[in-house]
C-alpha cells in the first residue's frame, strides 16, 4: 500500500534522511530528484516532506485538474441542468432562425461569409 510505501524508508530506493540535508548534501540529493522523480524525505523514521521534480509536479497538477474535471462530469451527469435550445431562446423573443438570416450585417457588425 502507499501509506507502507511512505512510511517504510527500506521499501524504496527514493527515500532520504534529512540528516544528508544536515551534512551540506542538498545538491545532490536535488539531482537524484531530477534524476529519480521524487524522494521522500524522513527525520527519525517518519516522512516530513516529498520533494518532487517539475515535470513529476506537473504531472500530478494535470492529473489532479483531470480527476476533478471527470468529478464534476459525473455530478452534472447525475443531476443534469435543464437546457435550452437557441431556438427556444429566439422563440421566446419571438424570433426565428430565418429573422436572424435576414438581418442586415451591420447589425453584428462581422462579416460571417
Amino acid at each position: 500500500m502507499l501509506k507502507d510505501y511512505v512510511i517504510n524508508p527500506e521499501k524504496t530506493q527514493t527515500s532520504v534522511s534529512i540528516a544528508r540535508f544536515d551534512k551540506g548534501e542538498a545538491s545532490k540529493i536535488f539531482e537524484e530528484v531530477e534524476q529519480e522523480g521524487k524522494k521522500i524525505v524522513f527525520r527519525n523514521d517518519t516522512p516530513v516532506c516529498i520533494l518532487l521534480s517539475p515535470q513529476k509536479y506537473e504531472d500530478l497538477m494535470e492529473l489532479m485538474s483531470d480527476l476533478l474535471i471527470e468529478e464534476e462530469v459525473e455530478k452534472r451527469l447525475e443531476n443534469p441542468m435543464p437546457t435550452t435550445s437557441f431556438e427556444e431562446i429566439l422563440a421566446q423573443e419571438g424570433m426565428t432562425l430565418e429573422d436572424l438570416d435576414a438581418l442586415p450585417e451591420a447589425v453584428f457588425g462581422v462579416d460571417f461569409e
